[in-house]
């Protein structure tokens, strides 16, 4: 469910499910629970910790849900079960308009923040994303006035794997207001390969340049250091930009989402694209060289 925050307010529902039909004691450990989420430290607490924390204030009932959704439930997965086909065309649907809005308003193409979404949310359906409608896993800082979201589960110090530092995400009203954030954001140029990138793809457009190409370029401009696998980042979102259904790289004439930041008339095609756009591999492989 997706709820508007007051600013400095938590969602905690990343471990905790609390049913519709509620009893009084169930409420009142729902609150016990955010109350601590709302803990100055619990965006880097260990997870043992929360989970700990978290134990104390559940009902036996509560803490045996909670070990459940755990197991069959990864951290950063989608919800089990999803996405399903249509699940994935819908969220393609639902959200197209309004990353061509974004590319409207800050010049991010829509192609790339759709397949981004895509590849970061699950579709919609990972934790982050349905609870606080995050679609990039975008983290909460402290000098943000933004509510935060706690990712309960998050090992933010490598007590049962890799560590992920700060498991507070912002959370937003919409799934509008994510994309519309995020966009903003990464035209704002506040790291230099951003600014370039953003500088580089509205020349592109300017003169023309074809839209798989211009696309492709500014993935590659900011895929390091936006994720952490940079060059396995920017392949994925070639994949899924030509297809986000089959996701073999393969130019999927009907399903592919360089259409939505294509030019009035213009083609969506690889023809005439030099060596280094013609596969996704090639794409990918951009990245290490820079």
């Amino acid at each position: 469910m997706r709820r508007v925050l007051a600013a400095g307010t938590v969602l905690v529902t990343g471990l905790f499910v609390l049913s519709v039909s509620a009893s009084a004691q169930t409420l009142s450990s729902n609150t016990a629970s955010r109350d601590v989420l709302l803990a100055p430290e619990a965006c880097d607490m260990p997870v043992s910790e929360v989970e700990r924390r978290l134990d104390l204030v559940r009902t036996p009932a509560e803490r045996d849900e909670a070990r459940k959704v755990r197991t069959a439930w990864p951290c950063y997965n989608p919800k089990p079960g999803h996405p399903t086909a249509t699940e994935r065309k819908a969220f393609i649907d639902r959200i197209a308009p309004i990353a061509q809005k974004a590319e409207n308003d800050h010049g991010i193409p829509a192609a790339a923040i759709i397949a981004m979404a895509i590849i970061e949310s699950g579709s919609g359906f990972t934790r982050t994303a349905l609870e606080a409608s995050n679609l990039f896993g975008w983290k909460w800082t402290r000098n943000n006035s933004r509510p935060r979201y706690v990712l309960a589960c998050q090992d933010t110090t490598g007590e049962r794997g890799d560590a992920d530092q700060n498991r507070c995400y912002i959370a937003f009203p919409t799934e509008a207001a994510a994309i519309d954030y995020v966009a903003s954001r990464l035209a704002a140029g506040f790291n230099p390969r951003y600014a370039a990138a953003h500088a580089s793809f509205l020349k592109a457009r300017s003169t023309g340049n074809p839209v798989v190409e211009r696309v492709q370029d500014w993935v590659v401009g900011i895929a390091s250091p936006y994720n952490w696998r940079p060059a396995a980042y920017a392949r994925d979102i070639c994949r899924i930009m030509r297809d986000p259904i089959a996701r073999t790289g393969n130019l999927n004439s009907e399903t592919n989402l360089y259409k939505f930041s294509a030019g009035k008339g213009e083609d969506v095609t690889l023809q005439g694209l030099k060596a280094a756009h013609q596969d996704c591999e090639s794409v990918g492989k951009q990245v290490v060289s820079r």
